[in-house]
């Protein structure tokens, strides 16, 4: 399963590890290695066992490593998760490369547990192209980040795959009886105080995965096979994480959830500068259950289904603290909702748009402007909105995914930042080495599966 490991002196129960620094690998080509077994993981899985704790799964494993670069390399063809950078992984750097036919995840960086060990970060993974990846392991993301911070993921393009694009979590059940749960022998029981197994509060600083930059991310076409997935999902992490300029689009898949999802436990994330267009299924565009900032998104048409929740989706807990401002929220059609406001599950109180920080919005239906003039009112009527708008915004030409505005729009006006998604995705020279020339589409040996092989 493993082709090459490159590994340091991993002092596993104490503070100090010692990793190997300064390895480069340019231009090779890894491929066809096993699938990797699950078999007697109980308690070592990670998020909902989407990948496995310090385990030998991918083609190439960084376990206690510092420096090193893997630039315009090739993981292609392959039984299990293409990169690791496992627990000790600081500093490294991913650029230019592919990930294509792979079993499991894209490239994953997975720290300690949660505790005081916080060595996993500082990592950029930048520029790669990333699809076709799942092939066994249908709920494998393409670039999966836990109990990791301080990254930069940025300029990647993914799409194909059957499950979610980007997750960055630090998802672990930290209650004092012992469980054999998903994550939970990783837990560095011995690290913890009582008092740090109270709230996400008081968990916060066992949280490793703060301070990621997730930007200028192109995804489309994910979600093809599962449920309750999306393009970039934050649950249980620590706190700061940027998502900002990235364009989730076209996913027409009936499974899909969210564009960009705050799930459970998570808050202080700021999500600002997207653009979610063209969702399919019961598709939400943003979706936060906590204390979270959405600033300056344009959020447009994400389902056509009577009973998609909306365009943005509080669901769990008090909105108090939230930031909600500056966003393009566009419908097509009436049956499209603006906000979704209602807790999903548990007891307490509804999350409500009127309890955060809400306003400088702009409001707009093709269909029936009345509609979003009545949704502004309304709102306005509950003590927020009150320098929102409701007009066309005046995209240039959203079908060719330009969002950027024509002269005279109003979202100029109120000081709403424009936003060019040509800059999403893979930069020169990778864009070119890439996506042009288109292509070649075959049919695949493996159940005349449609697919675009490696270039």
């Amino acid at each position: 399963t493993e082709l090459i490991r490159i590994e340091g002196k991993i002092d596993y129960a104490g503070p100090t590890d010692m990793p190997v620094r300064g390895l480069e690998f340019h231009g090779i080509t890894f491929s066809q290695a096993e699938r990797y077994s699950w078999h007697g993981l109980t308690g070592w899985g990670v998020q909902h066992d989407w990948e496995a704790f310090d385990a030998p799964s991918g083609m190439v494993r960084l376990r206690g490593a510092e420096d090193c670069v893997f630039q315009d390399c090739q993981f292609v063809n392959s039984g299990s998760t293409g990169l690791r950078l496992d627990l000790h992984a600081q500093r490294n750097r991913v650029q230019g490369c592919q990930f294509a036919h792979l079993g499991g995840v894209g490239v994953f960086l997975c720290g300690y547990g949660p505790g005081a060990k916080d060595v996993n970060r500082e990592n950029e993974i930048v520029d790669n192209y990333i699809h076709h990846i799942g092939e066994t392991y249908w709920a494998s993301p393409g670039i999966f980040a836990w109990q990791s911070g301080r990254n930069r993921i940025a300029h990647n393009t993914l799409h194909d795959t059957p499950y979610t694009a980007v997750v960055v979590t630090a998802r672990a059940g930290l209650a004092a009886a012992p469980s054999t749960r998903e994550c939970s022998s990783s837990i560095r029981n011995h690290e913890i105080k009582d008092e740090q197994r109270g709230n996400w509060w008081q968990r916060e600083p066992l949280l490793h995965g703060r301070l990621n930059i997730v930007k200028y991310n192109d995804i489309f076409r994910v979600m093809r096979i599962l449920g309750d997935g999306n393009g970039i999902y934050v649950s249980g992490a620590g706190k700061e994480n940027r998502v900002q300029y990235n364009y989730v689009h076209d996913c027409p898949s009936k499974h899909m959830a969210e564009g960009i999802r705050c799930d459970d436990d998570q808050h202080e994330t700021i999500m600002h500068g997207n653009v979610v267009w063209g969702m399919g299924g019961h598709a939400t565009g943003i979706t936060i259950k906590g204390r979270n900032t959405i600033t300056n998104n344009i959020i447009g048409a994400p389902c056509v289904a009577r009973t998609a929740r909306g365009f943005i989706s509080l669901e769990l807990g008090s909105m108090k603290g939230t930031v909600v401002k500056k966003n393009v929220l566009y419908a097509t059609q009436r049956r499209q909702n603006f906000f979704y406001q209602r807790r999903l599950y548990g007891s307490g109180a509804a999350p409500r748009l009127r309890d955060a920080e809400a306003d400088g919005n702009l409001y707009w239906c093709a269909e029936d402007a009345e509609r979003a003039r009545t949704f502004v009112r309304a709102e306005q009527a509950n003590g927020v909105e009150k320098q929102s708008r409701v007009a066309d915004p005046l995209f240039a030409d959203p079908a060719k995914g330009d969002f950027r505005f024509k002269p005279g729009s109003p979202a100029l006006a109120m000081g709403i930042e424009p936003l060019d998604m040509s800059k999403a995705g893979l930069r020169a020279p990778y864009r070119q080495r890439y996506i042009k020339p288109p292509l070649r589409t075959t049919i695949s040996p493996v159940g005349g599966v449609l697919r675009k092989p490696i270039q």
